[in-house]
């Protein structure tokens, strides 16, 4: 399939269907027009469907509605489904086949073309037009051939929907009027349909799914933008919002490991093993103990989130070979795997109707006949609906069955549904067994009672529903939807809260502790999810009852960019199997995947790696503090856990302020005059008798090691007055200071934000406010050197890692770093590396005009006006070259004096690369974006730096922004002289 073309044809097809559908709409709903004479009935419900909804909601969902069954329409097509093709040309036509057959007087009964259709039909293609059919339209919008056409097209439809209720729905009639007239020409929707869906696009039912994520990228495009406006999700809004398709590989590697696993442990002589490429064997361990399984039809799967149903399409192929392993036919195992194996739920309509429709398909694989067969055969694809009970239906449905039935469980489920379409399959239904109730109800006999009748109707959806909530599976096989607690409307995030609290912090981690309420003893869940869950401290409860009282068998830890369809590095995910039991002594199989990119990539990694994967278990990941999941740690480096503190034992790392409005309250200290702002206080006492209004403010900033960043001052004017009274027009603060008593302290910090190295900083001078960005650690003044040291070494960037392995790392991350308990032999060794490394980048910070101690720029300094700008550039050159050498070889003394110190020499490589010198005057680090051609090239483009500064300075010279020195003009005097030179040497 090609992607990128079937996703430009989707927006375009939904852009054109509802500009086409909202033209039609204007005549629709003219009170004197065509269609209110002529469907007076039709008329009405569309103007209700406008009232209750709006002519948007109307109009996008007739476009859906006709996209969804015309692209269903060409797959059955090419696949060769139906009697003949309703869309797609007949061999050596133009036209559909099934109108090229009725030209020649051939109908089909399984098409519903009787007298109905087959009568106007041909006095259309007659040019008998004295009878216009039904819907067709007024007769100056249409050709007879078209309008045939249109009845042929409608009559099919209308036939499907017999067996295909969840897709091919009897619509409305004014739906079917809303169709665009034109549906043959070149510019048709039908044209363009069979045209941008080839026959090759159709050899696989995943088509459908693609078609609908794409058809929707838009719409999610404009609700993500909405999340950036903290605009909350609506109900509505959920499920576009969320859908996301999920690549083919890791579809089978966790129904693989997952459904195949349970057959494999049941039957280990089984060649199922042969076409399962993705699976991992489990060890002896899990071979003791697995629910056991006497036949196919015992498995049950349920996909709680399924979306367009392709996790449950690949548990049908597979569930197909193991019936035809145990000799069932063809004929038999389609209808055994709908009615006996397989439940999706689903929260969107539309995704659960191309769910119903991809099963089908598979059916229809295996029995071309299935669409002819009297019987319907119905995927269990169940829809959550909103279904509330007015008080008036419920207290006589009370009176109607009695106390005896109406149970507290039961009365309790019928009000659980009332935000179906919110909580979707999060809600837990109070009762439990559904068909004792429903063979109470049917005991009782009240269908004849009208005042009943729709009550009757939402207990037994609700019913429905329950039933598939309630049951207990082998398999949960999932990718849930991605939401996280800030995008929830209020009434989601507080319902996650009170049922989910270990997992609340986002929509996918609530389904994790829900799949399990699904499952049976010893069942497997399967998902793939954010990352987040293995490593961060918010989730540190919800590790511990995984690990308590579940088992990981297995794990693709696929981090940045594993979906193709959904880019970025922000949105890290991992597939993984867990079993709903605790396995005494299990070593998970994990395959590590994040340093590669790409659905390919990461797939043929893991094939790869999956044969000799890491192994870890709970005992491993019990060693650390918060038990993440870094299952790739070495025992070596897992000891130092067990004879180390955790730092904020020894030293508290802080959060800063929030101000809440940054472009009110700070400013970059040159915005601002010097002599109103207050360097150097020791205390809130001094800096209020100062009377000074901006203090230095420490706001995290770029990735930038040892010194630096120092370019922010903060409205503290009156003790922070301003601030601290800055709140909502409600009277409720909006600001948030946090640990007001460490501020103007000397402090150790770290940038909260860097998609670069993890590393920190020294504040060498005191007087400081500090952000939320830009925490802080304050330890002992004489020990601030070994923990900036320690902040900046591997040690702590590979507990980074596993702690927080995002761009944002958290004071949190920083207070479970391991410091060793003999720390205190070695604070004069790691302070003497540390302050000539602080040193350096205060020189380089300072040798920048962005830093308030500012002097002079560089070349001036070095240009004592007897020696030539060639000979002055080369020479500062030269000391650059030097200093960034130092620099390199004394970070890598210092990663390794905490190798040595820590007892993990051999475990990791003190090297600190030179991009990671982290120098103004390091053209590798300022230009490591860029490809690097030899050693000259950056050192060229790092001269042309200079000479901009350089002509920067002179032209502030000119306006009175510096005060010049005899230097200064000097070599302000020579800049034109020398320009041309300058060029020639830097190329």
């Amino acid at each position: 399939m090609q992607l990128n073309k079937l996703k430009s044809f989707a927006q375009q097809i939904r852009r054109e269907l509802k500009e086409r559908i909202s033209v039609r709409l204007v005549d629709a709903s003219d009170p004197n027009g065509f269609f209110a004479r002529n469907y007076k009935d039709a008329f009405k419900d569309l103007h209700k469907a406008i009232a209750d909804h709006g002519e948007k909601e109307v109009v996008e969902k007739a476009a859906y509605y006709w996209f969804n069954r015309l692209c269903a329409l060409r797959f059955m097509d090419v696949r060769g489904v139906l009697s003949c093709a309703v869309i797609s040309p007949a061999l050596g036509s133009g036209d559909p086949e099934i109108l090229s057959e009725a030209k020649k007087g051939i109908f089909y009964d399984d098409l519903s073309l009787n007298e109905d259709i087959r009568d106007p039909v041909k006095a259309l293609l007659s040019g008998d037009t004295q009878n216009w059919p039904s819907l067709a339209g007024k007769k100056s919008e249409v050709d007879p051939e078209t309008a045939a056409y249109r009845l042929l097209l409608l009559g099919a439809c209308n036939a499907l929907s017999r067996r295909m209720p969840f897709l091919f729905q009897k619509a409305a009639d004014y739906t079917e009027y809303l169709l665009p007239p034109d549906l043959l020409s070149p510019h048709s929707i039908v044209t363009l349909i069979r045209e941008n869906i080839s026959a090759d696009d159709c050899s696989s039912v995943e088509i459908i799914g693609w078609l609908y994520q794409y058809y929707i990228s838009e719409k999610k495009d404009e609700i993500f933008k909405g999340f950036a406006k903290n605009i909350k999700a609506t109900p509505e809004n959920i499920g576009p919002a969320t859908q996301l398709f999920t690549p083919e590989w890791i579809v089978r590697y966790l129904v693989e490991n997952s459904l195949g696993r349970l057959w494999m442990l049941n039957h280990p002589e089984s060649a199922l093993i042969d076409s399962m490429r993705y699976y991992i064997s489990p060890d002896e361990n899990e071979a003791r103990d697995f629910i056991k399984i006497n036949s196919p039809e015992e498995i049950k799967v349920c996909d709680p989130c399924c979306g367009s149903g392709h996790m449950l399409v690949y548990a049908f192929e597979l569930l197909t070979k193991i019936y035809e392993e145990e000799g069932y036919s063809d004929y038999e195992i389609p209808q055994l795997i709908l009615e006996h194996n397989l439940t999706g739920i689903e929260i969107d309509e539309r995704a659960g109707e191309l769910a119903a429709f991809a099963l089908l398909m598979k059916a229809a694989e295996l029995d071309r006949n299935i669409l002819k067969q009297k019987e319907i055969l119905k995927p269990d694809i169940c829809v959550l609906t909103n279904e509330k009970l007015d008080e008036f239906s419920l207290d006589h449905y009370r009176k109607a069955l009695g106390s005896d039935l109406l149970t507290e469980p039961f009365l309790e489920t019928l009000t659980q549904f009332e935000q179906a379409k919110n909580f979707g399959s999060l809600i837990t239904p109070r009762l439990q067994e559904v068909q004792g109730i429903r063979d109470l109800l049917k005991a009782k006999n009240i269908q004849g009672d009208l005042m009943l009748s729709q009550a009757e109707e939402s207990v037994e959806r609700i019913l429905k529903m329950s039933e598939c909530l309630s049951c207990r599976y082998h398999v949960v096989v999932t990718n849930p939807p991605y939401m996280g607690a800030r995008n929830m409307n209020a009434t989601l995030a507080e319902f996650v809260k009170d049922n989910y609290p270990d997992s609340k912090a986002d929509f996918c981690t609530a389904f994790i502790e829900r799949g399990f309420d699904l499952l049976l003893e010893h069942g497997y869940h399967a998902m793939v999810t954010m990352q987040s869950w293995m490593f961060l401290g918010s989730f540190e409860k919800l590790r511990t009852k995984l690990l308590n009282d579940k088992t990981i068998l297995s794990m693709a830890h696929l981090g940045p960019k594993a979906f193709d369809s959904f880019g970025g590095d922000v949105v890290q995910t991992t597939a993984f199997v867990l079993s709903n039991n605790y396995i005494k002594d299990y070593y998970g199989q994990y395959v590590r995947l994040i340093h590669v990119q790409g659905e390919q990539a990461k797939e043929a990694l893991f094939l790869q790696q999956k044969n000799n994967p890491y192994r870890s278990g709970k005992d491993s990941f019990d060693k650390i503090p918060g038990s993440p999941i870094a299952y790739w740690l070495s025992d070596k480096f897992l000891e130092i856990f067990s004879r180390c503190r955790r730092l904020d034992e020894i030293c508290k790392p802080a959060q800063g302020m929030a101000t809440s409005d940054n472009d009110r309250f700070l400013r970059q200290w040159f915005e601002v005059p010097l002599s109103s702002i207050g360097f150097g206080m020791h205390d809130a006492h001094e800096a209020l008798a100062s009377t000074c209004k901006w203090f230095p403010y420490n706001k995290g900033g770029e990735y930038r090691r040892w010194y630096g960043n120092q370019d922010y001052v903060v409205n503290w004017q009156n003790d922070g007055f301003e601030i601290k009274n800055f709140c909502f027009p409600n009277g409720k603060q909006r600001s948030v200071i946090r640990n007001p008593g460490y501020y103007f302290l000397p402090a150790v910090t770290w940038s909260n934000t860097s998609s670069s190295f993890f590393g920190g900083r020294k504040i060498v001078e005191q007087g400081f406010l500090f952000d939320c960005k830009g925490s802080s650690l304050f330890p002992n003044q004489n020990e601030s050197n070994f923990f900036t040291g320690l902040i900046c070494s591997l040690i702590s960037k590979k507990v980074v890692e596993f702690y927080n392995p995002t761009i944002s790392t958290q004071v949190g991350d920083i207070a479970r770093l391991p410091v060793i308990n003999s720390f205190r032999d070695h604070l004069q060794e790691i302070s003497n590396i540390v302050d000539k490394l602080v040193s350096i980048a205060k020189e380089d910070w300072d040798s920048q005009e962005i830093s308030w101690n500012f002097k002079q720029n560089p070349l001036i300094a070095a240009f004592d006006g007897s020696s030539s700008l060639e000979d002055t550039v080369k020479a500062l050159q030269a000391h650059y070259r030097e200093l960034i050498k130092t620099t390199q070889a004394l970070e890598e003394q210092n990663n390794e004096n905490f190798i040595r110190i820590y007892g993990l020499e051999g475990e990791m490589s003190p090297e600190h690369p030179l991009s990671q010198v982290t120098l103004c005057c390091n053209p590798y680090y300022a230009y490591s974006k860029k490809t690097v051609e030899n050693d000259e090239e950056p050192w060229a483009m790092q001269c042309a730096d200079l000479m901009r500064d350089l002509i920067s300075y002179a032209v502030g010279c000119m306006f009175g922004r510096y005060s010049l020195d005899k230097d200064g003009v000097i070599l302000g005097r020579k800049i034109g002289e020398t320009l041309q030179d300058f060029k020639d040497l830097v190329g």
